[in-house]
């Protein structure tokens, strides 16, 4: 037996159809729960123009929904508030869909999210016959606190704070880190060790559902590349994406610069080796270099480094894949795993010109709006000197 496809969670306007479609929902379990009775599609509609959710969409919030192929599942809202603060809403699971940790995992992108956004206290308010949604938010660490608005149907309010865990001796405050203060070997060691330390954060924050922009993009790599053609895969994390490839017909050499991630596909029958993708060698020659959300922690100079070792690892006319974040400039985070990760951003005209000068031809590149932020998605291929 296959295990169920994973839910999907993506960040559209209040406006979209799946999010329409789920605020009803939304609006109606909680009315019903209310009343004691089911509520009429006038009432539904009254609350929707009562308490709209106009705000949930940049730069004042953000709205999520969950969902599994064309059937939406559930939703949340963050809005962002002065001071440091994000406010909680709309935290809602279809009743089919519940008790298979979906408001956990929904939660979880909240927060991941608002840190991103520099929102350190989330707060939010419910009411007391959501049984289950109390119980949900005391489960994942939030204190009940004093009232802080006056919203007639809220009669619990409740507060979290998401600042990192206090350093230990060996690791300095966020504040304290400077990418200037390290050299390049400590910034991708630090990095590195996050993800030693945090792989079963990592995995359980991941999702194994493509996501439908990125399974279109695989399928182009695979679309150009025969049957059986060499992958060599960098930082095959948990391995879904050279299941996929496999799939597809290609072999995929996996390797990871994480030891505990190579211990865990090897765990699971899959042959790995441990690479540091800025030190070692990569071998080959391949017919494709892969490298999902891993070339985002290099520094820019361990980027060209890169770059020119994977060139030096296809065949003339090679293809090199991968995918980092849009933006600019580099930081120290701790989003998502707890422990300080470098990362590099970029925009296309600085990275085309990177690829130029090392050698490759942009045969792709597309910007692509992921869960919380944007990407780039490329495919490369080597061209003679």
């Amino acid at each position: 037996m296959h295990a169920p496809e994973l839910p999907w969670i993506d960040i559209v306007a209040p406006n979209d159809p799946a999010a329409r479609q789920i605020l009803r929902s939304y609006i109606d379990d909680v009315a019903t729960s209310f009343y004691g009775r089911a509520a009429t599609g006038e009432k539904i509609d009254a609350a929707l123009l009562d308490d709209p959710s106009d705000d949930l969409m940049p730069p004042r919030g953000i709205f999520m929904v969950a969902r599994r192929s064309d059937v939406i599942l559930g939703c949340a809202g963050l809005r962002f508030l002065p001071d440091g603060v994000g406010e909680v809403c709309r935290v809602f699971v279809a009743p089919h869909a519940r008790g298979r940790g979906l408001g956990s995992r929904l939660m979880g992108e909240l927060e991941e999210l608002a840190l991103r956004k520099s929102r350190t206290v989330l707060r939010l308010d419910t009411r007391h016959d959501l049984v289950d949604a109390r119980r949900l938010y005391t489960t994942l660490g939030y204190d009940e606190v004093p009232a802080f608005n006056e919203n007639r149907y809220a009669e619990h309010w409740f507060a979290k704070s998401l600042a990192p865990s206090a350093p230990t001796a060996e690791e300095p405050a966020l504040s304290e880190w400077n990418p200037a203060d390290l050299d390049e070997q400590s910034t991708v060691a630090v990095t590195l060790a996050a993800h030693e330390q945090g792989v079963d954060a990592y995995v359980g924050a991941s999702n194994a559902t493509l996501h439908p922009a990125y399974e279109s993009f695989l399928r182009d790599v695979v679309s150009l590349l025969p049957t059986g053609s060499r992958m060599l895969e960098l930082g095959s994390g948990p391995g879904d994406d050279a299941l996929f490839f496999e799939t597809q017909g290609l072999c995929v050499q996996r390797t990871d610069g994480t030891r505990a991630f190579v211990e865990r596909l090897r765990s699971h029958g899959y042959p790995a080796e441990l690479l540091d993708v800025t030190t070692d060698e990569f071998g080959g020659p391949f017919d494709v270099v892969f490298a999902n959300a891993v070339l985002l922690h290099l520094t820019v100079d361990d980027f060209d480094t890169v770059l020119a070792k994977a060139r030096q690892a296809v065949h003339p006319g090679g293809l090199m894949v991968f995918t980092v974040k849009e933006g600019d400039g580099a930081e120290w985070t701790t989003a998502k795993l707890d422990k300080h990760r470098y990362f590099t951003y970029w925009r296309e005209p600085a990275m085309r010109a990177h690829l130029l000068a090392a050698g490759w031809t942009v045969v792709s590149l597309e910007q692509v709006q992921g869960r919380l932020e944007p990407w780039l998605y490329l495919i490369c291929r080597r061209r003679p000197r």
